[in-house]
């Protein structure tokens, strides 16, 4: 955001542009911009030498060229070829009356675009003030996290608990299973044993 001095700099230049971008109306505004253009043109040596008769009538038709102009656009688009500020001109001869229509025309563009960007500068908004946290909220904010993380960490634990005491439940059950197994295996050993074994005596007695 611009500084109290920068923005009231800013406004007069916004001001100054608006003066100089209003429309053309009167007698009174075209008799400036003649006098304008009048300055402008005897500043070139080759048409100094125009007898009285020449001078006006090429006077004349420069004014016709930026007829409806605002005098304000004229007079930077004059201060603008003395200046070379345009890119396309060959500076060595004097403009022509189109010539002058279209530095005119393009100084008028950039008015309109340096108007606009004051104007974005100084309707901005001001960026919202963000209050520093006290140091009671910074303390509040650090027990809360704290809080959360032991929390976790409680959750993981709990997390793990469970998963063990599954895996030895899981144990258990494989272990009892194998036993069952075992038991039945010897049990049928036995019986196969002991039918032999009575096989054995019912023929020896035979």
């Amino acid at each position: 955001m611009p500084s109290l001095a920068e923005r009231e700099r800013f406004v007069a230049l916004r001001a100054d542009l608006d003066a100089r971008l209003a429309p053309a109306s009167d007698d009174e505004d075209r008799a400036a911009v003649h006098d304008r253009l009048h300055a402008f043109l005897m500043g070139f040596s080759q048409l100094r030498t125009l007898d009285a008769g020449g001078s006006a009538m090429m006077l004349n038709d420069f004014v016709e060229a930026v007829e409806g102009l605002p005098v304000g656009v004229v007079h930077r688009a004059c201060r603008g070829w003395n200046q070379r500020h345009f890119k396309w001109p060959n500076y060595s001869y004097p403009p022509t009356p189109p010539d002058m229509r279209r530095a005119a025309d393009e100084m008028r563009t950039e008015m309109k675009v340096e108007r606009y960007d004051l104007n974005a500068v100084l309707l901005a908004a001001p960026a919202k003030k963000i209050d520093r946290p006290t140091q009671e909220q910074r303390d509040k904010g650090a027990a809360e996290a704290a809080a959360l993380i032991a929390s976790i960490a409680d959750a993981g634990k709990r997390l793990d608990e469970d998963l063990s005491a599954a895996a030895r439940q899981g144990s258990n059950a494989e272990h009892l299973e194998h036993v069952r197994r075992f038991q039945a295996a010897e049990a049928e050993r036995k019986a196969r044993i002991a039918q032999r074994k009575a096989e054995a005596e019912g023929g020896s007695n035979a």
